[in-house]
């Protein structure tokens, strides 16, 4: 018989070899880094078109703030006038300083997203999150609108990672308790803000491990901190005794009274109105298909799994901003967070699925 021929058999290397997917994690936040300074640097050099009449309205509060003219409209959203008023005075009005404070407080917010999914979620599902949040029309429209709508977003957004911090984190838990009660007392001046506070009460009350961190708080500190915390809203409180209507506009109840029929075709048009032209200076709908379509398969995740600290608040105040979106479409905005949480839930809903499909192949990865 004759000789076999010969074959050089090559080993191929197996996908988790290779260096591009030892350095995955890397190049994602390379790739989502790039993306954050390209729209931070778009927001911040280009700004199309005149300033809309709520921006000029929001430069006017700004430029008339003093100690001694402090109106109790003025104290609504006051830590935005006040980075408002500082831009101004560091840098004159132009466009771009009644923009800046959305913009610096946008880049936060962008890094909170970051930071509260990675706490919450695996890293590929922070990475492909924020990089999903930061390019939506909802965000880049809060970051160049000069007006206090992206304050309820950065605070909700770090609130909810400071409280998760402090009963999770070893290090700096001083830090980011100083930090979460900042935050609350900030939340307060804030339109809608006291029901991200709520929520974040009620759930430490309800959830058994939230309470026993709390239990191991020594008292003196936490009578310091509840001190501390009334002496912040003291103006918030004395603008209500002024003016009670002040409150309304905190709780986001209309102060010309409630339509919900017409409330409730104009939230509808702004969040499902994919077909429906836009009347307003927001466009229609805030949320694409396909991210419409995580944030259901998110929401669907959620109410399965409901035993969770991060459950007990996200429903909470999804169901607190849900109903005053119904009365008030005007604050359809303050949804963003939320939505940011619920689109991180059906991205790891699917990562989960597809492993599942394909547990034994790292091509699938």
């Amino acid at each position: 018989m004759g000789r076999l021929p010969c074959y050089n058999i090559v080993k191929m290397k197996a996908v988790t070899e290779y260096t591009l997917y030892a350095k995955r994690y890397l190049i994602g936040y390379l790739l989502v880094l790039a993306l954050f300074i390209g729209i931070l640097s778009i927001a911040a050099f280009y700004v199309p078109g005149a300033l809309r009449q709520g921006e000029m309205q929001s430069a006017l509060t700004s430029g008339a703030l003093s100690m001694q003219s402090i109106t109790p409209e003025s104290v609504v959203n006051l830590p935005y006038y006040i980075l408002q008023r500082l831009s101004f005075m560091a840098f004159g009005v132009t466009p771009l300083t009644i923009k800046l404070p959305s913009i610096i407080l946008g880049a936060l917010t962008a890094i909170g997203i970051f930071v509260l999914t990675r706490i919450w979620f695996r890293r590929n599902v922070a990475v492909i999150t924020t990089a999903v949040a930061i390019a939506s029309t909802q965000f880049l429209f809060l970051l160049q609108d000069g007006t206090p709508a992206i304050v309820f977003s950065f605070v909700t957004v770090w609130l909810l990672a400071a409280s998760t911090l402090v009963t999770r984190s070893k290090l700096f838990t001083t830090f980011w308790k100083v930090v979460a009660c900042v935050l609350m007392a900030t939340a307060m001046y804030v339109p809608l803000g006291i029901y991200v506070v709520l929520a974040i009460i009620i759930t430490a009350s309800l959830h058994p491990h939230i309470r026993y961190v709390i239990r191991r708080v020594p008292r003196v500190r936490f009578t310091i901190a509840i001190l501390l915390g009334l002496i912040s809203i003291a103006p918030l409180i004395y603008a209500i005794i002024i003016k009670p209507s002040v409150a309304l506009l905190l709780l986001g109840i209309p102060t010309d009274g409630i339509n919900l029929p017409a409330s409730l075709m104009t939230a509808g048009q702004d969040l499902f109105g994919f077909f429906s032209t836009s009347n307003s200076h927001l466009l229609r709908p805030l949320y694409p298909l396909a991210t419409t379509l995580l944030i259901i398969i998110g929401l669907y995740k959620l109410l399965t799994v409901k035993y969770t600290a991060r459950s007990y608040t996200v429903l909470i105040l999804g169901a607190c901003l849900t109903v005053l979106v119904a009365i008030n479409p005007h604050h359809v905005t303050a949804l963003y967070p939320i939505a940011v949480l619920m689109i991180a839930m059906g991205i790891a809903t699917l990562i989960v699925n597809w492993y599942k499909l394909f547990p034994r192949n790292p091509y699938a990865r």
